[in-house]
């Protein structure tokens, strides 16, 4: 089997996964209903398929529970107060929510919450409203300049939530010493390392190479 240690795309061959979300775009004061199609290329980086089962549960709950049928935001929205209020889930990102800025937010987090055993290539990303024009992003992008804010360097939030190992999608300050770090932890959700242990649904991603 093939596998990648050392995180460099120097493997001819990755696996890749699809899916789709439905979301709610804020622009200014307007909401626009949207789907998005994504495609991640990923290499596990061990044979243990268990940890490689465990890291790629916590990628499909990113996608199908916390960016399905979230609202996806920019700061400083005229719509941030509204939405922040309501019980749904939200996605805050750096700057106004175009679709390359969305696939290398995600990219990231997949990263931060499945890198330790998968390695990920790239992830493609396109959207209805965005006429669906493709967009690839890796470790290389242009794109990743725009993750570099110093807007969290403001509060007690160490580094944004595509950067940390949690469920969060979006950053706000809850206490003195607290902000949201997701509804329910890894463990709470059975994906943690120390996860009390659960009846295993393997998903195979070997491909049987030897």
């Amino acid at each position: 089997m093939l596998t990648n240690n050392s995180d460099k795309d120097l493997v001819a061959n990755f696996f890749s996964w699809e899916t789709q979300f439905d979301s709610i775009v804020a622009i200014d004061d307007t909401v626009y209903p949207n789907t998005y199609n994504v495609k991640i290329s990923f290499l596990p980086k061990i044979t243990d398929i268990k940890l490689q089962n465990n890291s790629f549960e916590r990628i499909k709950y990113l996608f199908h529970k916390l960016c399905e049928n979230s609202v996806i935001l920019q700061p400083k929205s005229s719509l941030e107060n509204v939405f922040f209020k309501m019980p749904v889930n939200k996605i805050l990102l750096p700057g106004n929510p175009y679709d390359q800025l969305l696939a290398i937010t995600l990219f990231h987090k997949c990263k931060a919450i499945s890198g330790k055993y998968i390695h990920f290539g790239q992830i493609t990303l396109d959207s209805k409203l965005g006429d669906n024009v493709q967009y690839t992003v890796d470790t290389d992008s242009y794109e990743n300049s725009s993750l570099n804010t110093d807007e969290w360097n403001k509060t007690i939030i160490e580094k944004p939530w595509w950067e940390r190992n949690d469920t969060a999608t979006f950053d706000q300050v809850i206490g003195e010493d607290k902000y949201w770090q997701g509804a329910k932890s890894w463990r709470d959700l059975g994906y943690g390392s120390n996860a009390p242990k659960k009846e295993f649904k393997p998903t195979i991603l070997d491909g049987g190479r030897s």
